[in-house]
């Protein structure tokens, strides 16, 4: 299979086609987990494959808790949908907790020092009382806990992973904080086989094709359990090698993908560039430093047929959003048209004017 093929496979199993017209949860449902550190970009990582979206609605169903935005894999902040919190907190918690114990034991949050703690947020929180931090961190003060420094922070973490709290409403700017239980009380559980499998089924039919590697970097899980999960969920795919590496994914057969380019403007901190170990199939490693910084921040890509091709920032004023781009490359007409046209998508997300791009 040629490098274009593959990818080809990549851009099209990561939904800028076929997840068009779904739902938030529905595309959240396809990856499992996306990346969600930044909250605007996490936005319009959901509408950037699901053209039928407002930036309101994914917004909407934030604030209504049909998706949640949490910590999770690789202990970064990640959007799952309401169906999937449970079991993925429940596979991923425990890894993220033992990995951080340390930490933890640090500012006195080992298992049994964080009983306390757990006790205390579960009677604040209970009977849908949702918080912003800093009433949180004084409610944990009044029953004497100690909320300051990274202390504070680390109750937070620990106490998400745990799958105790979870981000839940906005209240003006304000990020509350509610029991995961009381938001998302519907659970959906899984045994560690069953939830193992499923979210390699999930990482390597949204990200396919994708190395064992891969899973294990993007999930946070040892290889020893990528490795498992990989097995329990090979029936539902195909092997590739991409160079000497084996590769993973779906079944499904790509749709007649002939014609004009196909160009997306991606947000920082997109996993279509981030969500891998190995990330030379989409950008020549050369370009790397002007993608992804030496502190961890992802820029926002412009993709042309499944190629990274440079850049972009976004000026927004007076009702239009504008785009100025750096590419990597000379980009041909079509391919500045298509990407005039992707822009106008961004621009239609966010409810604004498009001024168009800066090449």
């Amino acid at each position: 299979m040629h490098l274009t093929e593959h990818r080809q496979h990549r851009r099209f199993n990561h939904g800028f086609a076929h997840l068009a017209s779904g739902s938030p949860a529905d595309v959240l449902a396809w990856f499992g987990a996306m990346q969600a550190q930044d909250y605007a970009s996490a936005r319009w990582a959901l509408g950037v494959r699901c053209t039928a979206l407002s930036e309101a609605a994914v917004m909407q169903a934030i604030e209504e808790g049909r998706i949640v935005r949490t910590w999770a894999l690789r202990n970064t902040l990640q959007l799952i949908s309401a169906r999937d919190v449970h079991w993925l907190i429940g596979l991923i918690g425990p890894v993220m907790l033992a990995r951080n114990a340390a930490r933890y034991r640090k500012y006195g949050l080992d298992a049994a020092g964080f009983e306390k703690v757990d006790a205390h947020i579960r009677i604040v929180l209970h009977g849908g009382q949702k918080l912003t931090r800093e009433e949180l961190f004084a409610a944990l003060e009044q029953g004497a806990i100690d909320t300051t420094g990274m202390r504070g922070a680390c109750i937070l973490y620990r106490a998400a992973l745990s799958g105790c709290i979870c981000p839940a409403s906005l209240r003006g700017k304000q990020q509350t904080y509610a029991l995961l239980d009381e938001w998302v009380p519907v659970k959906n559980l899984l045994d560690r086989d069953a939830a193992l499998g499923e979210l390699a089924l999930r990482y390597f039919r949204s990200h396919g094709p994708a190395s064992l590697r891969d899973f294990a970097w993007w999930s946070g899980l040892s290889l020893i359990d990528a490795r498992r999960g990989l097995s329990l969920a090979r029936l539902s795919l195909r092997e590739v090698h991409i160079g000497e590496e084996a590769c993973w994914l779906s079944q499904s057969l790509l749709p007649d993908d002939a014609g004009s380019p196909s160009a997306h403007l991606l947000p920082a901190f997109d996993e279509y560039f981030l969500g891998y170990a190995n990330r030379t199939l989409t950008l020549e490693s050369r370009h790397f430093p002007r993608v992804m910084t030496n502190n961890g921040i992802f820029r926002p890509t412009m993709l042309v047929d499944g190629e990274i091709v440079g850049i972009w920032a976004r000026t927004l004023k007076k009702g239009a959003v504008s785009v100025a781009s750096q590419p990597f490359r000379k980009l041909a007409n079509d391919e500045m048209e298509a990407l005039n046209l992707a822009a106008r998508r961004h621009a239609d997300f966010l409810g604004l004017r498009c001024d168009g791009v800066r090449f």
